[in-house]
């Protein structure tokens, strides 16, 4: 979940929890814990598998049912 708030702009994770004594619901818990180092990495990551990727285009085809010498321009 992104956080901003004037200068803070923080990637956060959200998990709830219920505290339960017996099968009564006594109160819940939202927990927030940042994850906003590993969002970036994760972003790094992305762009650089991106800068790296590259598009193969074949110059010749061959045909499946074709033997292994024949090809097609």
């Amino acid at each position: 979940m992104r956080y901003k708030w004037d200068d803070y702009d923080l990637y956060l994770s959200v998990q709830t929890h219920l505290l339960k004594d017996e099968d009564d619901v006594i109160e819940a818990m939202v927990e927030f814990t940042g994850v906003t180092q590993l969002y970036e990495k994760q972003l790094r990551l992305i762009n650089r598998m991106e800068d790296m990727a590259v598009n193969v285009i074949p110059l010749i085809r061959r045909s499946s049912l074709a033997s292994p010498s024949t090809y097609y321009r």
